[in-house]
């Protein structure tokens, strides 16, 4: 695993960075492009690796790098989107809206924490109790169910942020 260090502090990075384009387009209610974005890093994330193990084996760094590599090109192509809607980058600070937003931010970082772990912690444990087959049988369905949530997931933010937007109107 330690051969793995760069790729995975690649990833960490590229996931991190990812977090500003994302919240550009949705602040900018940007909702397509902000699902193209998701949608192209989903889609990269699974055919990066399955496209690396073809060619090169299926080394864990290697895998991994792929992924970092799908999660920049992410970053890219998100950045690209953000032009594209007009958004460019300002340089000012607020005090008051960076307390509220390391606010926020730091209750959205708790929950997708638990929400993962929560995600996560069923497949080691069917692992330990039943043994990997039947880990590996139930992780491919539990993935694909997982895809399906994209949908509403979108339409969830895209409603909260409409109905955030109305209220402050009133």
């Amino acid at each position: 695993l330690t051969s793995s260090g760069p790729a995975l502090f690649a990833l960490g990075v590229f996931t991190v960075a990812a977090g500003v384009p994302t919240g550009a387009l949705h602040g900018a209610s940007s909702f397509l492009r902000l699902n193209l974005a998701s949608l192209l890093g989903v889609a990269g994330s699974v055919v990066a690796p399955g496209i690396y193990a073809a060619f090169f084996g299926n080394d864990l760094p290697g895998l991994i790098a792929a992924v970092a590599v799908a999660q920049g090109l992410t970053v890219a192509t998100s950045l690209v989107l953000c032009a594209h809607a007009g958004l460019r980058p300002t340089i000012r600070f607020d005090r008051a809206a960076a307390k509220g937003l390391l606010a926020y931010g730091g209750w959205l970082s708790v929950s997708g924490l638990l929400h993962r772990a929560t995600n996560s912690l069923d497949r080691p444990l069917l692992g330990a109790l039943s043994g990997p087959a039947a880990a590996s049988l139930f992780a491919i369905p539990q993935s694909a169910l997982g895809k399906t949530q994209m949908l509403s997931n979108a339409l969830l933010s895209a409603a909260f942020t409409t109905r955030d937007q109305w209220s402050s109107r009133v």
